[in-house]
Parts: C-alpha cells; structure tokens; sequence
C-alpha cells in the first residue's frame, strides 16, 4: 500500500522560533525556553497577538532549520516525491502567502503546489498517512483519526528531552512508523 508523508513547516522545515525571539529584541535558548507552552506569545510573555505583526516578507525570508533537506529527502525516499505534501497552519494571510513563497523559493513550484494549508491537520488524518510534526496535539489528534504520527522533539514539547539530537531522532521515527505503518 501506498503511504503518504505529511511534512509541518513550522519548527519542522522552517526555524521560526530564533527569527520571532530576533523581532522581539530577545535571545532565543532552546536551553531556558518555557517547556510547558507551544504558544510563543506566552513563552515571549507577551499579552497581544503578536502575529500581525509578521509580513509575507518574514515568513518568505525564514531560515530552514538544520535537518529540513534532510527529512524532506527521507520522505521522498520513503514515501516517493509525489506521496509528500507539505501540511502548515497559517495564522494569518500574510503567513499563508509567505509560506507559499518560502516553498517557491527553497523547493520550487511543484513542492508549493503540494501545501495542504489547515490549523486541523486530524482531517487528513487516514491509514498509510503519516504526520510529521512538533506540536504534540496535531500529532495525537492525528493518530486518533486513524492516521500515524512522528512527533518531533523541541524544547516547546513533550519531547523536549530529545531536542539537542532532534533531527536524527526525527529521521529514525519517520523510517520507524513508515515501516509500521498500517
């Protein structure tokens, strides 16, 4: 059977944590962030929305985390390039156009053709799809739809623990629930 990767940007492929801290004029330590938050307003401690702050500009111009080529290159080995698609939330409009560009610009047209843009990523959830993703509650709803998951570790997880080698404990999920995959 066919399966079918499902790749967040956020945290996943894009490192927009370090680049929401700079804005701020604060110093991201993935060593003393606040592990009990996904939430970047509270872990900035912040009481408004930041995120209309962020142009299409920003999000265009984020930087790939360290390990992104390479778990887009073990989901294409594992899965084939036309079984992956790219799965995000955009909080805003401009998020959604940045992402788009962000993809055109690292990857090209046929990679931002596959971006599935949804906050619920539990209704794609099926048999043979895999997510791969750092919020931990995407990653259980997921798997309780019938889906699979891998939960990458960040210091903003469950799976904090793990986040110094994070994108090898990633790559050796991905080929983990790939092959066990229903």
């Amino acid at each position: 059977m066919k399966k079918t990767i499902l790749l967040d940007m956020d945290g996943v492929l894009v490192d927009l944590v370090p680049e929401v801290y700079k804005h701020f004029g604060k110093v991201y330590d993935p060593e003393t962030y606040p592990g009990d938050t996904y939430c970047l307003t509270e872990a900035l401690g912040m009481k408004h929305n930041i995120w209309n702050e962020f142009d299409y500009e920003f999000w265009a111009d984020l930087p790939k985390t360290s390990y992104c080529d390479k778990i887009i290159a073990r989901a294409v080995n594992l899965a084939g390039e036309y079984n992956v698609h790219i799965c995000s939330y955009a909080c805003t409009p401009d998020a959604a156009a940045g992402k788009l560009l962000w993809l055109e610009k690292h990857y090209g047209n046929l990679w931002s053709q596959r971006l599935i843009m949804t906050r619920n990523k539990w209704v794609l959830a099926q048999p043979g799809y895999i997510l791969v993703d750092d919020r931990c509650q995407s990653c259980r709803e997921f798997g309780d739809e019938g889906g699979e998951s891998v939960i990458v570790p960040r210091p903003w997880n469950e799976m904090r623990a793990f986040h110094k080698s994070w994108g090898d404990v990633t790559l050796r999920g991905m080929y983990e629930v790939y092959h066990n995959a229903v």
